[in-house]
């Protein structure tokens, strides 16, 4: 659904079913993006009203629902009276198909950990950002198939025998995240390394160094 605000919808709607507009024309609230088909819209209160956006794909649904490939900035009208008259006020938006992960590198880090992630329809938008399990990052584009985000904390326990596996998402628009997929990133613990035995060794020389920390218990 497309949220759009502004001022006059229920007093306008109000108005059109008392007048001569309501009884001579169709009364049902349409949204129109560019050429596309209208669709109908519903008004929440007097300054917000939802439209149902388009849908991406490859073929028809067989729902008699529009499907769509256009992907641009498009100008957006409203209709309070079923199409007779549209309001048209230069407001545009970007229609594009719904970003999708497919995999993530690397997949096991911790928090700050920078993690690229591969996929599709990334948008080089100001709002872009990446999701891990509910925490929301900013991400920087790459190009449609790459973006980079840092790792944000977690408040999942880590231990050295657990791994917290959280799923990871996008947004273009930083509300609105790519379906759910198989890609996920897994918090491991930080690990310090206490003593090396042996301390010194030789350069061309194979040798096996026991290492040893407080924090090694797998």
């Amino acid at each position: 659904m497309l949220v759009v605000t502004g001022t006059g919808f229920q007093k306008q709607r109000e108005k059109d079913r008392s007048s001569n507009i309501h009884k001579q024309h169709n009364s049902t609230i349409l949204c129109q993006m560019g050429e596309l088909a209208p669709t109908v819209a519903h008004v929440i209160n007097d300054t917000t009203l939802e439209c149902t956006t388009p849908i991406f794909g490859v073929g028809g649904d067989g729902s008699g629902t529009e499907v769509v490939h256009l992907v641009g900035w498009t100008p957006l009208s409203i209709s309070m009276n079923g199409g007779s008259e549209w309001l048209r006020d230069g407001v545009e938006i970007l229609l594009s198909p719904p970003p999708f992960v497919s995999t993530l590198t690397p997949s096991i880090g911790h928090e700050g950990t920078s993690v690229r992630l591969h996929g599709d329809n990334f948008l080089n938008t100001p709002l872009l950002s990446c999701m891990f399990g509910k925490e929301k990052v900013p991400a920087t584009w790459e190009s449609e198939t790459a973006v980079t985000c840092s790792a944000p904390a977690t408040k999942a326990s880590i231990s050295v025998a657990v791994f917290p596996l959280v799923p990871v998402s996008v947004s273009n628009d930083g509300t609105t995240m790519s379906p759910p997929s198989s890609a996920s990133f897994s918090y491991a613990p930080y690990l310090s390394i206490d003593t090396a035995d042996p301390s010194h060794v030789y350069v061309g020389v194979g040798s096996d160094i026991l290492l040893t920390s407080k924090k090694f218990g797998f």
